[in-house]
């Protein structure tokens, strides 16, 4: 969706909507950042974020596609680092997540590895 703030007024394709009709919702969401990071297994991490909420994620599973194969390779997973501009996990090669992703996995998990069984069965569809 293209959009843009001009004024009191929130611009979207389909035409102007003020600010006072905007749902509180859409204005007030949080915003979660990864505030720390420890390997625990080869390629799982437990992640603290800015709210408190401690999570662990082995991605092992996830790890196929273009942009997240290289992390594959043990070596390169362990290079991840806390990006501090952006507060999320990132890595040397390009690879990285939302945090706000990161911080609600059990709503995410299932399609990440859906889209990563679909990149190992098919390679080509990445390129």
């Amino acid at each position: 969706m293209n959009f843009s703030l001009i004024g009191t007024s929130f611009y979207t394709a389909g035409g102007q909507i003020p600010f006072h009709l905007l749902s509180n919702d859409f204005m007030t969401h949080p915003i979660y950042r990864v505030t720390s990071i420890n390997q625990t297994g080869p390629f799982t991490l437990e992640l603290e974020f800015n709210d408190g909420l401690v999570r662990t994620i082995d991605f092992q599973d996830m790890l196929h596609g273009e942009l997240f194969s290289p992390l594959r390779d043990p070596g390169e997973f362990s290079r991840f680092v806390l990006d501090p501009e952006v507060q999320t996990l990132t890595w040397p090669c390009g690879a990285d997540f939302d945090p706000a992703t990161l911080h609600d996995w059990p709503e995410h998990e299932m399609s990440f590895r859906e889209a990563a069984k679909n990149w190992r069965d098919n390679p080509l569809a990445t390129l």
